[in-house]
């Protein structure tokens, strides 16, 4: 794959991902938009690069944008926690991963990446295969799964004496990690307006904690509120080391992507964990 030109590597995986996502066989496609199976195939194995047609209409089909696809090699549709994609796609979820649907897919793409940084592509295939997932889910950037599938990674990776919460910061602020907020980021060249934007999207990563953010002359300030009803679900430790990563990856995500210098302070207070930002 590495000699592949990237359109046809984008192309496949979000092909295969996005016909598993709409619940169809690849005879099943093949027959709704009258496509030979053989051709279909190919192109989910990158063997073949599909015509523009085809992408059109399989993007159509699907209900996702195909130029975005195409840059991104995400299927990225910026949905708010609403409906659960598993129920009607072909997708292996264990109900392990079902209960709490408090995280996105957009979520786990650092800490995917810090893994096969770190210990290889096998390696993550071999972990996705071990907790029953289909590694094309990984490539879908709206789809929701529990908390406890991040935290059977991380254990996962302890094992494989890769400790996460130590590494993925800067996976955590990489601006690829984001999908289609990428652009939006790219264009805020201030640390107050990055972390507004930032806390703002939060909706379309995770819902374990909530955010807060406010400003005045001098400073802007973000509250990480720990949502009450997951802690039904979780020990309430692993919830304060989720808030506790989330601060510190915005705070990495600042120090990479915003020109000015700030001063930063991160406090906590009773159950809330507040970072503020204060021009340098």
């Amino acid at each position: 794959m590495v000699n592949l030109p990237l359109e046809r590597v984008h192309i496949g995986r979000t092909w295969k991902a996005g016909r598993l996502l709409a619940g169809k066989t690849q005879s099943q496609l093949a027959k709704e938009l009258s496509i030979p199976q053989s051709s279909i195939s190919k192109y989910e194995n990158m063997g073949l690069e599909p015509s523009a047609g085809d992408w059109f209409r399989f993007c159509q089909y699907i209900g996702i944008d195909a130029h975005r696809t195409l840059n991104l090699g995400y299927i990225d549709g910026r949905q708010r926690f609403k409906d659960k994609l598993f129920s009607q796609t072909l997708f292996k979820l264990p109900l392990r991963y079902k209960k709490d649907f408090s995280l996105k897919i957009r979520e786990l793409l650092p800490f995917r990446e810090c893994i096969i940084a770190h210990l290889g592509e096998a390696s993550w295939l071999e972990v996705v295969s071990q907790m029953g997932l289909d590694p094309e889910m990984f490539y879908i950037l709206d789809f929701q799964v529990s908390m406890t599938l991040l935290s059977d990674i991380m254990i996962w990776a302890e094992g494989q004496g890769l400790s996460l919460l130590e590494k993925v910061q800067p996976y955590s602020a990489d601006l690829k990690m984001h999908g289609s907020f990428k652009s939006d980021y790219a264009k805020k060249k201030y640390s107050g307006d990055l972390l507004k934007s930032i806390s703002e999207h939060q909706i379309h990563y995770q819902r374990v904690v909530d955010l807060d953010y406010s400003h005045n002359s001098d400073s802007s300030s973000v509250d990480f509120n720990i949502r009450n009803e997951l802690e039904d679900f979780f020990d309430q430790s692993m919830l304060e080391q989720f808030q506790v990563y989330k601060a510190q990856s915005f705070l990495s995500f600042l120090e990479k992507n915003s020109e000015d210098q700030f001063l930063v302070e991160i406090i906590k207070k009773g159950d809330v964990l507040r970072l503020t930002l204060k021009s340098a």
